[in-house]
Formats: structure tokens, C-alpha cells, sequence
């Protein structure tokens, strides 16, 4: 379909070019001619106005008959005649009721009083080669022997005739203007195609069946025109292409096989971190477990003795009791570390969960020496999340924060400010900002060391006495932020103590559902 679009294309574009220039032509030549053949005409009148004066002014008499010959002469070379005598006053007009009659009888007055010839023309028409003349009039003295002016001739040339065989003949030229445009056309087409189109569409042919194993791929059957030099063009390019692909190719396998290396050696330190992290929560489990064990251990051989004294053996099982429930703890927390199991989620209105919290603790005796402030500056405070483990998290960050304070022993007064913001912020790695709720614990205590700030949130990391902590909280909180799709950061402040950072998605953000079921 293109195909035949093209030809279409090309035979009006063809047909164009060859009508404007045989037209242009052909105005060229008819105005010539036109101007030729009115040149003659005009000689005609001057000649059959130079022998109807010289007639005139052989008679001095200017007798009837010799007007009535003059008219019928006249008549036979199809102009008009007027004749007038030496005061103006007409003798003869053949055609009165001709348009040019007044025009005539005013120039030949003119040529007697004036005593010369007279040229002008009378009426216009638009023609077909632009505005034309319907008469040409010319007017001459008649003189006597003497040289005196007697009298005065004038003609009117009638030119509608005239135009009348321009015409016709035009129209055989329009005719074979027409028959020539056809041929020309149909000529200017054969050779075109021949020239042009053919190797056009082998080439097309040869490019739809190339083959990237083929060595020589667009041939030409002429070596030395613009169809051959775009063949070697597109040789060249063709080649650069192959050589192009090589090379790609080439690298496609060299970044597959670089791929397979980065991924087994990715794997290689997933594996390696695996281990690290079993041996280092094995080390804490035998550390945290062995402890306590070790004690009951010794009570139960101290039990043994029959000399204990009553208050002795209570004191002793007391004791073991004690550390037997702190095993139980540690064991508890290990498993809300590695809870795998489903949980229902619901909206949490995280300003209203902070209240409740600051209300059971603000009467405590630990916070009986701190500033503890909420400043609510988010305007939305819904989330997504379990309410009782968001309780939990906030809770475990505002004990390590009491216990930091204390630890501090600074004289000024602790401080703990809790405060909330809407932040954009990337919640999931790979993935764009979203709103998002800022949680920010801020305290005054003795913060977290630079080579500690990477390592505060794993399995037993603790900085508290023997006995006094797990460090298993933060880690139970990591999980519990990080199943309702959320981070958690912590860094030290210049001027001293720590901020602990939440970070979780509103509810509005659709990225959770109503009741959604994470594991």
C-alpha cells in the first residue's frame, strides 16, 4: 500500500512539474505571438489608411463615389472609416453605430487641426491573456499637391476577430499541451523508477532478508551513482553494526559471568554474617542462661548441707527462684524476637498511646527526678500497627532512657522529650519517600558511642552492669517497628545523651490495609 502511495506521489509531483513548465511556456510563446500578430494588425490599418488618403487627396473634390469606394474598401479589410473635411465636419462614417465611433471622430479631428498621425486605442475586455483593446484606431491627414490639409481619414481597427483566432488557436494548443503532459509524465515515470524506484525496493527486498552471518549484504548493479555510494554506505554501517554487536555480546557475557561472581560472593557474606550472628547470640544465650545457671547450681549444692539454718534454706531457694525467673525472661524475650506467628493489625493513635503511657509512668519514683515532655507537633498520628507491641517499643525506649539518665550522674536534672512530626521519609530500601509519622525520643543521658551506634539494635548488646539488662529490648522493638513496615534509628547528640528515632506510615498512605495480616 505504501508502494502504490509513492508511485501516486511521484506521478503528481512529475505531472506538476511538467504542466507548470510547459505552461510557462506556452505563456511565454502565445504573448509573443500575441504581440506579433497585433504589430501586423496595426501595419494593416496604417497600410489601409495610407491608401485611403492617398486616394482622398487625389481627389480634390471628395465626390460621393469616391467615398462610397473608399467605405466598401474599408469594409473588405474589416475596419471602420470615418472621414471628415478641413473644418471637422464628417463626410463619412461607415459604422456610426460602432463603440469606437466617438473615439475615432475626436482623433481625427485632432490629426487635421494638429497635421499628423494619430494612434490610440478604444474599449477594454478582460482576455484570456489579461486586458485587451477591442479596437485600434489611426488617423492621418489628407494633403493636396500643395501640402495643405483638406481633410482627414481615420480607421478603426476591430480587433475582436483578432482575439477570435487567438483563441482558436489556443485551444489547439491546450490540447496538445495536455497530450504532451501525458506522454512526458508517463516517460518522466518509466525512467524514474527504472533510476530510482527498482533499486530502492531491491534494496528494501535485500535489507528485509538480511542475515547477521551474511559477509556482503547490499549489492548494486550500476557502480558508479548515488544508488551505489548509498549501498556502500549501508555495507558500512552494517558492518560497524556487526562489529557493534560483537561487542555487546561480548559484554553482556562478561557482566553475566561478573553477576554470578557478585551474587555467590554476596552470598558468601550472607553466610558469613549468618554464622557471625548465631555465634554471637549463642555466646549471649550461654553467657545470659550460663549465669543464672551456674548460681541455682550453687545453691542446690549449698541446699545440700544439713546444718542450714531454716532462714538460710528459704534465703537459698529465695535466691534461685530469682534467677530461675530471670532465665525464664530471657528465654520469653528470645521468643518475642523470633515470633513468626500472625498478628492483626488495627489503627493506632500514637498521640493518644503516648498519653496513656506518660500517665502510668509520671508518678514513678524512677521519673521523680526528670523533665518529661510531649510535644505533639504531627497533625495526623494514625497508623497501622499492634498496639500492645507499639506500647511495648515506647515503653522499652523510655527505660533504656531512664537508665541512661541515671547512669550519667550528672548534676543537672534528666530530660526525656518525646516529640511527633510528618516527615517524607524511605520507610522499605529501593523504594521512594512516603509520609511517614517521626517519633523522637530525646534524652539527656550518657548516649551511644560511635563504634556502639551500628550494633546498639542486635541480640544481647547492652551496655548496663551484669544483671541489670538483657539487650534484648531494642532488638524486640527492631522487630516489632520493622513488622509494621516501619525503621527505627538511634545517634548520639553533640551536647550529650541520645536520640531514638521511629519512623511509620500513616495510615492515609494506603500502604497497609484495614486488618491487615503481617507475619
Amino acid at each position: 500500500m505504501q508502494s502504490y502511495r509513492l508511485k501516486i506521489k511521484i506521478i503528481l509531483g512529475l505531472a506538476i512539474f511538467i504542466a507548470t513548465g510547459m505552461l510557462l511556456i506556452d505563456v511565454v510563446v502565445s504573448m509573443s505571438n500575441h504581440k506579433r500578430l497585433l504589430m501586423a494588425e496595426m501595419d494593416k490599418a496604417d497600410v489601409v489608411a495610407g491608401v485611403l488618403a492617398g486616394r482622398l487627396a487625389q481627389d480634390k473634390a471628395l465626390s460621393q463615389t469616391l467615398l462610397t469606394q473608399l467605405s466598401t474598401l474599408a469594409g473588405k479589410a474589416r475596419m471602420d472609416l470615418l472621414v471628415v473635411d478641413a473644418s471637422g465636419e464628417e463626410l463619412l462614417n461607415s459604422k456610426p453605430e460602432s463603440p469606437a465611433s466617438k473615439d475615432l471622430a475626436l482623433m481625427t479631428r485632432q490629426a487635421v487641426l494638429a497635421r499628423v498621425e494619430g494612434k490610440g486605442t478604444s474599449g477594454r475586455s478582460l482576455g484570456l491573456l489579461g486586458w485587451r483593446y477591442d479596437y485600434f484606431l489611426l488617423t492621418k491627414p489628407v494633403r493636396s499637391e500643395m501640402g495643405q490639409v483638406v481633410a482627414g481619414v481615420g480607421v478603426a481597427n476591430n480587433l475582436t476577430p483578432f482575439y477570435q483566432d487567438v483563441f482558436t488557436g489556443q485551444r489547439l494548443i491546450i490540447l496538445y499541451f495536455l497530450l504532451n503532459l501525458v506522454v512526458l509524465t508517463f516517460l518522466a515515470y518509466q525512467r524514474v523508477v527504472k533510476l530510482l524506484m527498482k533499486p530502492l525496493q531491491r534494496l528494501a527486498k535485500r535489507a528485509e532478508e538480511y542475515k547477521d552471518d551474511e559477509s556482503f549484504y547490499f549489492l548494486s548493479e550500476r557502480k558508479s551513482d548515488e544508488v551505489a555510494a548509498l549501498s556502500t554506505s549501508l555495507n558500512s554501517m552494517l558492518r560497524r553494526i556487526n562489529a557493534d554487536r560483537t561487542k555487546l555480546q561480548n559484554m553482556v557475557v562478561a557482566l553475566e559471568e561478573a553477576n554470578r561472581s557478585l551474587v555467590q560472593a554476596q552470598q558468601e557474606v550472607i553466610r558469613a554474617e549468618k554464622l557471625a550472628s548465631v555465634g554471637r547470640l549463642s555466646a549471649g544465650i550461654a553467657h545470659e542462661i550460663g549465669n543464672p545457671v551456674g548460681i541455682v547450681l550453687g545453691y542446690l549444692d549449698l541446699l545440700k548441707q544439713e546444718s542450714l539454718e531454716p532462714g538460710e534454706r528459704l534465703d537459698f531457694i529465695t535466691r534461685s527462684i530469682a534467677e530461675i525467673s530471670r532465665i525464664n525472661t530471657i528465654i520469653r524475650q528470645l521468643l518475642d524476637l523470633a515470633r513468626t506467628g500472625v498478628e492483626e493489625h488495627g489503627k493506632v493513635h500514637v498521640h493518644d498511646l503516648l498519653t496513656d503511657l506518660y500517665a502510668s509512668l509520671k508518678d514513678q519514683p524512677l521519673l521523680a527526678s526528670m523533665t518529661f515532655k510531649l510535644e505533639f507537633g504531627a497533625e495526623d498520628d494514625t497508623v497501622y500497627a499492634v498496639s500492645d507491641k507499639l506500647r511495648q517499643v515506647f515503653l522499652n525506649i523510655i527505660m533504656n532512657a531512664v537508665d541512661a539518665v541515671q547512669a550519667s550522674g550528672a548534676k543537672e536534672p534528666g530530660m526525656l522529650i518525646i516529640a511527633t512530626a510528618i516527615v517524607s521519609t524511605v520507610l522499605t530500601p529501593g523504594q521512594g519517600e512516603v509520609p511517614a509519622l517521626e517519633i523522637s525520643f530525646t534524652d539527656n543521658g550518657t548516649g551511644i558511642a560511635t563504634e556502639n551506634v551500628e550494633t546498639v539494635f542486635d541480640p544481647f548488646f547492652t551496655t548496663k552492669e551484669p544483671g541489670k539488662g538483657t539487650g534484648l529490648g531494642l532488638s524486640v522493638s527492631y522487630m516489632i517497628i520493622e513488622n509494621a513496615k516501619g525503621r527505627i534509628t538511634a545517634a548520639s547528640r553533640p551536647e550529650g545523651g541520645c536520640v531514638l528515632t521511629v519512623f511509620l506510615p500513616l495510615a492515609q498512605a494506603g500502604l497497609n490495609n484495614n486488618h491487615q495480616k503481617v507475619k
